[in-house]
């Protein structure tokens, strides 16, 4: 069983901090080979516009944000 951070508060207990449970994609854009065709599968998908994902699968990245 994974362990939950908590909750982070400052010394007055004002909540700094928490933790949410949020669906998330992201991709190793260095692995994408084809882009184009895979920006237009996945903005489709996920409901986002083909050139976000074409951009962000574009950059010389390991890990980029598709959708939070």
């Amino acid at each position: 069983m994974p362990a939950r951070r908590g909750t982070i508060f400052d010394r007055n207990m004002q909540v700094l901090a928490v933790n949410l449970n949020k669906d998330s994609v992201f991709a190793n854009a260095r692995l994408i080979k084809d882009k184009a065709v895979t920006a237009k599968q996945l903005a489709k998908i996920l409901g986002l516009s083909e050139s976000f994902v074409y951009e962000r699968i574009s950059r010389d990245k390991g890990f980029v944000w598709l959708k939070t």
